[in-house]
Formats: C-alpha cells, structure tokens, sequence
C-alpha cells in the first residue's frame, strides 16, 4: 500500500512550500517582533528589528544547525521562494509608493535633497571599496566598472 504523503509530494519531502513558507514567515515576525520590543526604547524603526530577524534565521544565524537549514532553506522548493520574493519585493516597493508625502518633501526639498545627495555618495563611495573584493569572491567574467555601478545603485 503506498504511503499517501509520499504520492502528494513525489520528491519525498514531507511539507508543502507553501505551508512551510507561511510557517516561515510566522517565526520572522514572532523574532522581529521580540527585536522590535528590544529596540524600540533605543528609538529604532521597526526594519533594523526584521533585518536583525533575517540575520538570525537566515545563513550567518541560526541556520548553521542542520535540522533548521533543512527547514529554512529546502531544495525543492526555491522557485516558489525566487517566485514571492519577486512579488513581495513589489509589494514593499508599492508600499513604499504610497506613503511618499509629495507636499512634505516640497516644503523640505533642500533638506530631503542633502540626505538623499549624502547617502547615495556614501554607498557609492562603499561600492567602489567592496567592489573588486566581490569581483574577485564570485568569480564574475564582465566589467569590473559595470559591476561597481550596480552595486552602487542597488545600494542608494
């Protein structure tokens, strides 16, 4: 008689990537929550709290431990994470869209300016540091110059 877990999932694994996704996404906000209770007396925005909570489960974390890299980070299942990234990347960046205040940023142009202005030259400035050192990790075969400009841009 064959086992009918085995028949719904022909890979042999054992969870859905949806369902293991949502269960994901549940301990992300359980351990961003507990850094945003941490660190909101310290007057941190609540998204130092889930970058923490991603270093915490993702590869440099917690995810060392077999059993939880097994969870995390299954095989089978990275087209559907690739998948909602991309959707939720959008998300974020409509989000985004939608709390722009335009009559704010026109009352404080020069200063909104000078801020934008600065942080994009320090992550330019940043970019052509690390530039030849992930150049020269990821083995990459193009131009080193196109390379630093779009590290510069995904980081501004």
């Amino acid at each position: 008689m064959d086992d009918p877990i085995r028949l719904a999932c022909p890979s042999g694994e054992l969870f859905n990537p949806v369902l293991t996704m949502g269960t994901q996404v549940s301990c992300l906000l359980v351990i961003s929550h507990f850094f945003q209770l941490l660190f909101k007396p310290l007057g941190q925005p609540g998204p130092v709290a889930q970058i923490l909570a991603g270093f915490v489960l993702g590869p440099s974390g917690l995810s060392h431990i077999d059993k939880v890299k097994k969870f995390f980070f299954q095989n089978f299942a990275i087209d559907y994470y690739e998948t909602m990234a991309l959707y939720a990347r959008i998300i974020i960046m409509f989000l985004i869209g939608l709390e722009m205040d335009f009559p704010y940023l026109r009352r404080n142009f020069r200063v909104a300016s000078i801020i934008a202005g600065g942080s994009s030259l320090v992550c330019t400035i940043f970019a052509i540091a690390v530039t030849s050192f992930i150049y020269e990790e990821t083995g990459a075969h193009g131009s080193a110059v196109m390379m630093a400009l779009t590290v510069a841009c995904d980081l501004s």
